[in-house]
């Protein structure tokens, strides 16, 4: 057979072990097989925790700042630029401080140029945000 199908029966065999393996397919998976969990609701929190992207927030944040985080994390925290899409009369989609018309949060935070001397941070890049 071809090796791409062999494999993958090996691998299918391996993981509902209902069949013996058969002597072209002798070979070890090259992964580790892990079983899941019969529980469902065992299952559904290993795949959730597979895809996690980011790492949950630090125990010590408190339950408000631990929502912040995660919402500048996927990015969906409010901001102008947003606010201005959703509500269109009563928030302008303009920087207040240097008129750019797509004040995002980065914008907001680290990269606008015009925004009063007490409020900038420091070495403002898009790769320190």
């Amino acid at each position: 057979g071809l090796e791409g199908n062999e494999r993958a029966n090996a691998l299918a065999r391996a993981l509902t072990n209902r069949a013996g393996q058969n002597q072209s397919s002798h070979q070890s998976p090259p992964f580790t097989v892990v079983p899941l969990p019969s529980n469902y609701g065992e299952r559904l929190e290993i795949q959730r925790l597979n895809r996690r992207i980011y790492p949950p927030p630090h125990k010590k944040l408190s339950t408000e700042d631990a929502v912040a985080l995660r919402l500048i994390q996927t990015n969906t925290f409010p901001n102008l630029h947003r606010y201005s899409k959703m509500y269109p009369l009563t928030h302008r989609g303009i920087c207040p401080w240097c008129g750019d018309t797509r004040p995002t949060l980065f914008h907001i935070s680290w990269g606008c140029g015009g925004k009063p001397q007490n409020l900038k941070t420091p070495s403002a890049s898009f790769e320190r945000w």
